[in-house]
């Protein structure tokens, strides 16, 4: 992954297998690269700062990076590792990988598992 402007992240920088990660990088070229036949699953959840924003109440109680960004006027890149996928993330990453709902239940099911994944990286963040 190539992630210009920010100098606490590598050029070079590799996501790994098993962890988790927070970040907000606008106009990011990336690169996924995999060895062929290599079976994985990636889940990305992808929203817009405004939605973050709504739950307004306790911005204090996050890291000061992301502090910084929810409350800077100008657009900025983040990026955070966070370690190892926790055995709830674990859970919850299957729920929405083997979601038994359709329709408008499926939607809800999947947005519900979103936040709770968010949910889990800010408690293990903090």
């Amino acid at each position: 992954m190539l992630i210009p402007g920010i100098k606490a992240v590598k050029d070079d920088y590799v996501e790994k297998a098993d962890r988790n990660y927070l970040f907000y990088i606008p106009d990011i070229t990336e690169v996924e690269q995999w060895q062929a036949g290599e079976r994985f699953h990636l889940v990305r959840i992808m929203t817009e700062l405004d939605f973050l924003t709504t739950f307004s109440v306790g911005f204090e109680s996050l890291s000061g990076k992301l502090l910084q960004l929810m409350e800077s006027e100008s657009v900025q890149r983040f990026h955070q590792s966070l370690g190892r996928i926790t055995s709830a993330m674990q859970l919850a990453l299957q729920q929405i990988l083997n979601c038994p709902y359709q329709g408008m239940t499926k939607r809800m099911y999947l947005e519900s598992k979103t936040l709770e994944l968010l949910t889990l990286q800010f408690a293990q963040w903090g």
